[in-house]
């Protein structure tokens, strides 16, 4: 436990170095990611009732499902991928593979960063289906709460934390 303490400062040390001097790259992805969030909340104001009830369900439901997984892949590509120069970008693994950071160390701290990101887009999207639910068809269902619970959390956690998982 002591280990993993030590591990979480020493990548939180390298991170906050690091975005001192380029500030920028992780705004950028920020910002982005916030973009994406917020085109997904818009989308997610229709209710999954009407969304059964016409022809391009389909549709809407693939980009919000795409949607849900950019989103927090954008916002951790800051904590994945560093620039070296203008157009070099390298993996933070690859970087730090010279510090006294354990890879697996990094890679659960990156699940709880995910996790974070998760908890508070999944509530924002919670809010937002239930609120229009209510307002627009003046009821809440079983469906709402599973469908936002599979687009904002499922897919999201389960795409983009194997994705962690398996880089090397």
């Amino acid at each position: 436990m002591q280990i993993e303490l030590k591990q979480e400062q020493k990548i939180e040390q390298f991170f906050e170095e690091y975005y001192r001097i380029k500030k920028w790259d992780k705004q950028s992805n920020d910002i982005v990611a916030g973009i994406f969030l917020m085109i997904q909340i818009l989308l997610l104001m229709l209710p999954v009732q009407l969304l059964w009830e016409e022809e391009n369900r389909w549709i809407l439901l693939t980009s919000i499902g795409t949607l849900s997984f950019c989103a927090p892949l954008l916002y951790l590509a800051s904590y994945r991928l560093v620039k070296e120069g203008q157009q070099n970008t390298q993996m933070v693994c690859q970087k730090i593979k010279y510090l006294p950071i354990d890879i697996q160390a990094l890679k659960k701290w990156r699940i709880r960063l995910l996790l974070q990101w998760l908890k508070k887009s999944f509530l924002a999207c919670m809010l937002i289906q239930l609120l229009f639910s209510l307002i627009i068809i003046h009821k809440i269902s079983w469906m709402n709460v599973v469908y936002v619970s599979i687009v904002a959390f499922v897919i999201p956690m389960l795409s983009n934390g194997l994705l962690i998982w398996s880089e090397k």
